[in-house]
């Protein structure tokens, strides 16, 4: 029975071509959110990511049957509901080009998923293995920001097209836009925000891999730590402050829910980080970091100067969702400016239900307490299995809850801009089949052990 639950625990010998899979997804992860590189024309990068994006999502749709798992069909279930509704809603109010569209932001989450069902069990610890690699790889590509910012390396700056498309811009505003895109601006992404929406998660479930036992505890400690301190500081960089609050706050989290510490001294922790942040590491950070925070007049004004205006862009979204309750006012109805330049609501649940309506927020909500449970219960595993180490999987229970945050302070996060948001839907990937396959190998486990006991008691030995 031994052997039984050690064979349930340890998958067999992985093949090549499923190495060659996993290899294959755990590059293009690593690579989604990077829109651009010094010396590569800015056309490849894109061709790149949509042609092992579609070869993936093939490979998953031939092998999806022998892999999904209940919990797994339950969330592409409800995009895929998400993805329905948003067509009807925006087809209503743009027609059925809108209407497509919109229904993107739904439909590459689910595909997927299922192209990561298809990886065979054996090849999970490969997988993780692989997965460790290529975002080591990132995060330290992410780290030049830093390293530029400090003058220890150039600043690079990306292709022109890529953040002047139209070409229609003045020599001056060519300078300002590039300024705004380079490696110290935008990071590898073209733009800050898009920066801070791919780093925190990205950089956690880094985290997460070196924390999984695969190396010493104390070594993955650190690793982890050089991680997540180092990307706050890229973030931090960037001038993107959803973003390093974010995931400074599940940095926090993290290492309180591991010490066992209560809830109320979790808060304590953020409340000082919030302070060390505004009060002794000034001098250390971009110039308009911490623009607004000095602004005059009530609580309620200096959030929103020091959010950049986001809580006026959340009151027009709302009032624009009052206008149009049902199936929302569309993508084109919904133009916002400010002085800040906002080209739309910062905050996804927002943003989605003024453009698109009840039709799509509600099932989007049962969607997002699925997300939410899985993340609170991503933590339990069961300590041995017949007397051996349970298989080890990386905790990612962070990852997803950092994406539900960091979705209410920006657009386009876990629904909309899906380069970004890779390596968010990897991690809840990793949850629903962690989750399935610990209930099945205990489950096993348990059942073969009453056989024993059983035969034995029958049996009178």
């Amino acid at each position: 029975m031994r052997e039984l639950s050690t064979a349930r625990a340890m998958p067999s010998h992985c093949s090549l071509s499923d190495k060659l899979h996993v290899v294959l997804i755990a590059s293009y992860v690593s690579i989604s959110g990077i829109y651009w590189l010094p010396g590569v024309p800015s056309t490849i990068l894109p061709q790149l990511k949509i042609t092992v994006f579609g070869l993936l999502c093939f490979i998953g749709l031939l092998r999806i049957p022998r892999a999904i798992q209940s919990q797994g069909i339950i969330v592409i279930m409800r995009l895929g509901i998400c993805a329905i509704a948003a067509f009807i809603a925006n087809t209503i109010t743009g027609g059925a080009g809108a209407g497509f569209n919109q229904m993107r932001d739904f439909l590459e989450p689910l595909l997927w998923l299922i192209a990561l069902f298809g990886v065979r069990p054996q090849a999970y610890q490969w997988l993780f293995k692989s997965l460790t690699v290529t975002m080591t790889v990132f995060t330290i590509a992410s780290f030049y920001p830093v390293a530029a910012y400090s003058g220890i390396l150039p600043n690079l700056y990306p292709p022109i097209e890529l953040v002047d498309p139209t070409g229609l811009r003045s020599a001056v505003d060519k300078q300002w836009v590039l300024q705004l895109g380079s490696v110290v601006g935008g990071g590898f992404a073209g733009q800050s925000t898009t920066w801070g929406a791919l780093v925190p998660p990205a950089a956690l479930l880094t985290a997460a891999l070196y924390l999984r036992g695969q190396l010493r505890p104390r070594t993955a400690r650190i690793i982890a730590g050089i991680v997540i301190v180092g990307s706050i500081a890229s973030i931090a960089v960037t001038s993107a402050r959803g973003g390093t609050m974010t995931l400074a706050a599940m940095a926090i989290y993290g290492v309180a829910v591991s010490r066992g510490i209560h809830f109320s001294s979790k808060a304590m922790f953020f409340i000082i980080i919030l302070l060390v942040l505004s009060l002794n590491v000034t001098e250390w950070l971009p110039d308009n970091f911490f623009r607004g925070f000095d602004s005059k007049g009530d609580v309620l004004t200096r959030v929103n100067e020091a959010s950049t205006g986001r809580i006026d862009s959340w009151v027009f979204g709302l009032k624009r969702f009052a206008s149009s309750p049902i199936y929302g006012v569309g993508v084109e109805g919904l133009g916002i400016e400010s002085v800040y330049g906002i080209g739309n609501v910062h905050n996804t649940w927002i943003n989605i239900l003024a453009e698109s309506g009840l039709i799509v927020f509600l099932p989007m909500i049962f969607l997002a307490a699925r997300l939410f449970s899985l993340a609170l219960n991503n933590g339990k595993r069961p300590k041995t299995i017949a007397g051996f180490p349970a298989f080890s999987w990386p905790d990612t229970r962070l990852v997803i809850l950092s994406g539900l945050i960091l979705s209410m302070a920006e657009p386009g996060i876990i629904f909309g801009n899906f380069n970004s948001n890779a390596p968010f839907w990897t991690a809840v990937w990793i949850a629903l089949v962690r989750s399935s396959y610990l209930r099945r190998v205990t489950t096993g486990f348990r059942s073969s052990h009453h056989s024993v006991v059983n035969y034995k008691r029958n049996s009178g030995k």
